[in-house]
């Protein structure tokens, strides 16, 4: 799956599975760092390639996060980076490889104390699902956006805005 061996997507639907399956190993990252990231990165054409999941490393561990369709999937520590990656049999004609803290402005969050977290939510009236999250750092106007782009990632520095359409829903203790 998404060029990665034996990985299973693990759909989170929205907010409350999300709080009732993660709630602790989200809060206890609160004051922790993030200390790398890593994309798949598409060799032949040197670009990011936005249908991989974006793993974050933060204190030893790997949390994967996936866009895939319009679902999202979230895992820790599911994603061996070591395993060879092959986009659905593609081999050479696609060659990939985890690239690790390519983008410099992302990098300017790196090592700052995470202060919060949101999960984010899309939909309308009473019908929302989860479409990523963000994280608050100390020091920062910036939040790390992390969100299904329409059947692909998106990660980015930005703070989205709640409306009538877009929840920010802060993953807390209680």
């Amino acid at each position: 799956m998404l060029g990665i061996e034996k990985y299973d997507l693990n759909y989170i639907s929205d907010f409350e599975e999300l709080n009732k399956l993660y709630k602790k190993q989200f809060t206890d990252l609160l004051g922790k760092s993030i200390e790398s990231y890593f994309v798949q990165w598409e060799l032949n054409e040197n670009t990011w390639n936005e249908d991989g999941p974006i793993i974050l490393l933060i204190n030893g561990v790997s949390f994967e996060f996936t866009a895939y369709q319009f679902d999202y999937s979230f895992t820790i520590n599911k994603i061996k980076r070591t395993d060879k990656l092959d986009w659905y049999g593609a081999g050479s004609d696609m060659p990939l490889e985890w690239h690790e803290n390519p983008f410099e402005r992302i990098n300017t969050i790196l090592n700052r104390p995470i202060t919060k977290i949101y999960a984010l939510e899309y939909g309308h009236s009473e019908s929302f699902n989860l479409v990523g999250f963000e994280f608050e750092f100390e020091g920062t106007k910036d939040c790390l956006h992390i969100s299904n782009g329409l059947d692909c990632n998106t990660i980015k520095l930005y703070r989205t805005i709640n409306n009538d359409k877009n929840k920010r829903i802060e993953i807390k203790n209680d």
